[in-house]
């Protein structure tokens, strides 16, 4: 997605600008939510990314990798337990999820 391309080569501005675009203009709704929350997550803007990835979490409850996304986050906030929370979910989908077991290792879940 267009957004975390952004997010990536820190242009925050042009990335949250993107990530509204993509959810406001109908793309596939859960996949342009996830890009959309891993977009705010790398420009660090936690609460938005909390608010997609959540929403894209709801929309398809089986998607390891937005629950990695959002434990990511919620440890950046300082929400160790919701975030150990989030990477046990995703384990539970994906037992292999490499982002899920290292995030449950840091925060000591």
């Amino acid at each position: 997605m267009l957004s975390l391309a952004y997010a990536q080569s820190k242009k925050t501005s042009e990335a949250i600008e993107a990530a509204g675009r993509a959810v406001t203009l109908g793309e596939p709704a859960a996949p342009a939510l996830y890009f959309a929350g891993r977009a705010m997550l790398e420009a660090g803007r936690l609460e938005l990314a909390d608010s997609y990835l959540s929403q894209a979490i709801t929309l398809s409850p089986t998607v390891s990798d937005a629950m990695s996304e959002l434990g990511a986050v919620k440890e950046k906030q300082g929400k160790r337990s919701e975030a150990a929370d989030m990477f046990r979910r995703a384990l539970g989908i994906n037992p292999q999820d490499p982002k899920a077991k290292a995030g449950l290792a840091r925060v000591g879940g």
